[in-house]
């Protein structure tokens, strides 16, 4: 296990780690989108996007310093929870869903498919809301409450 920084509020310069992150995390979701360039485009523009609005976005690096993992808050909304997969089993999401926490986030979604995630927000004390599970075109979002 490589040695991890404590999560952090990013900067616009990591900007280009968090796309990475993001990419490397999400390559499951590459088939729902028209082109792997489309799906590119969305995460590097939804990643510049949440920077520029002044969102918290939280970031960790690995011991050189390259960000190895992120997650967004926006209000008490946490979203966009990504580690490289490299770098996946080290506690990194625990400490970002920590910090996030102690940032006012308390809810977050996920899809039905991504299952380790579902199982990580459930060993972390979340409960799913189904009251709030919801539909948006093809997707569907069950989403979650930490508890306490």
């Amino acid at each position: 296990m490589s040695k991890v920084d404590r999560a952090r509020q990013a900067v616009d310069a990591d900007v280009d780690g968090i796309v990475a992150v993001r990419r490397a995390a999400y390559t499951m979701l590459r088939d729902r989108y028209p082109s792997a360039a489309d799906f590119e485009s969305h995460l590097d523009e939804m990643s510049r996007e949440v920077l520029a609005q002044g969102s918290l976005v939280l970031v960790v690096g690995d011991e050189h310093g390259e960000i190895v993992g992120t997650v967004t808050v926006i209000g008490d909304y946490i979203r966009m929870l990504a580690v490289k997969p490299s770098h996946q089993g080290q506690g990194l999401a625990r400490e970002l869903l920590r910090t996030a926490i102690e940032h006012g986030g308390r809810y977050l979604n996920t899809a039905p498919w991504m299952t380790e995630a579902r199982e990580l927000y459930k060993n972390l004390g979340y409960r799913m809301d189904h009251s709030k599970t919801t539909r948006d075109g093809s997707w569907e979002l069950l989403w979650y409450e930490v508890e306490g």
